[in-house]
């Protein structure tokens, strides 16, 4: 009899553990799936250059990662999903329009920023210049004139004084304009997670090569202040670069002279922010995750503001860069883990306490 005991007991108590473990998950599940979005950033967040892009004004229509992320949420585009990137906007840009965008930052339970590509490729027409003599706009002319740089000219732009002082004034004046972006989403949206997403380099590939190696250094500056200014308000950090760098020539169009992601790129960024987020890509998957979990409070939907700003041409597209070393995201399941421990502890003392009673 006293055998038939232990072994109710026993299996009392696993029960017990797999319940709470059970239980865990599923909370867990609930509580990564924000009700909310906004997207903030440049090109790369519009979706530009890709085939179903319409215009920055309606960017809800194209597979950009922003679209594709919002989708498997479950989030309406123009609703509880808003997107006010801005084709051509550098970081000042984004600091200047963002008081505009107060009530759409409220409202937002998830924050994702894209921003400072543009930055560091406002310096190449004055490197252009300083290796080949030309004043040099256009994009496409930009591309054909770097390819016939050779190596040493990039070499002796190390200690041109001029080069050098234009990238730190703007990796100084793209971590005043973090600082001013976060101040700002910090004060209306405390509670909001926030992820900025690390530019990539497209111009790791043949024909480009010698301008990458150089361009490097200061996209990794720039990449290095982005981090640090997430890290020191508790915000996230996206690795874009770890997937695009390697594979610039298939995951964007740089072989037609643009840098922008194309449709697989888009799809790559969205499956690293969706692994990141700790959800699925499938709707479906995301909404039987959230059907399992205990229900939440419902959120105010976000709504569009009306002060649209006008959009800069085009004409300067996203630079990118090789990732820094990135704050990791905030703990999910801690408080899970702590449930785990104390209901195995309470299964076990009651185990311990039946045992006892049944021996006397």
């Amino acid at each position: 009899m006293k055998i038939i005991i232990r072994k109710v007991v026993l299996f009392t108590a696993l029960l017990a553990i797999l319940t709470s473990a059970v239980l865990c998950t599923i909370s867990a599940a609930g509580a990564s799936m924000p009700q909310s979005m906004l997207a903030l950033g440049d090109s790369l967040t519009t979706g530009y250059a890709l085939p179903d892009y319409v215009d920055e004004n309606d960017p809800y229509a194209c597979k950009s990662y922003a679209n594709l992320i919002a989708a498997a949420m479950g989030l309406q585009g123009g609703d509880t999903y808003i997107n006010r990137a801005v084709n051509g906007d550098t970081s000042s840009n984004l600091a200047s329009r963002l008081p505009g965008m107060k009530g759409d930052v409220q409202k937002a339970e998830l924050i994702v920023i894209s921003i400072g590509g543009n930055d560091m490729d406002r310096l190449i027409p004055l490197i252009l210049y300083k290796v080949t003599g030309k004043q040099i706009t256009e994009y496409s002319q930009m591309a054909a004139a770097l390819q016939g740089v050779a190596p040493e000219a990039y070499a002796s732009l190390e200690n041109d004084a001029e080069v050098q002082g234009a990238i730190a004034d703007a990796v100084a004046k793209l971590k005043d304009n973090l600082k001013t972006v976060s101040d700002m989403i910090k004060e209306n949206a405390p509670d909001a997670r926030v992820i900025f997403l690390q530019q990539y380099n497209p111009l790791h590939v043949q024909g480009f090569s010698d301008f990458a190696a150089f361009s490097q250094k200061s996209l990794d500056a720039a990449n290095a202040a982005i981090a640090e200014n997430a890290q020191s308000y508790g915000f996230e950090v996206l690795d874009v670069p770890s997937i695009i760098n390697s594979r610039a020539a298939e995951l964007t169009n740089i072989q037609k002279f643009d840098i922008h992601p194309n449709e697989q790129g888009h799809l790559e960024i969205a499956k690293l922010l969706a692994a990141h987020l700790g959800i699925s890509l499938d709707p479906a998957e995301n909404t039987t995750a959230e059907t399992t979990a205990a229900p939440e409070e419902t959120t105010e939907q976000a709504t569009v503001t009306t002060d649209v700003p006008e959009s800069e041409a085009p004409t300067q597209t996203d630079a990118a860069t090789e990732s820094a070393t990135q704050p990791t995201a905030p703990a999910q399941n801690s408080g899970c883990q702590s449930a785990v421990l104390g209901a195995s502890l309470l299964s076990l003392l009651l185990c311990a306490a039946i045992v006892l009673k049944k021996s006397k």
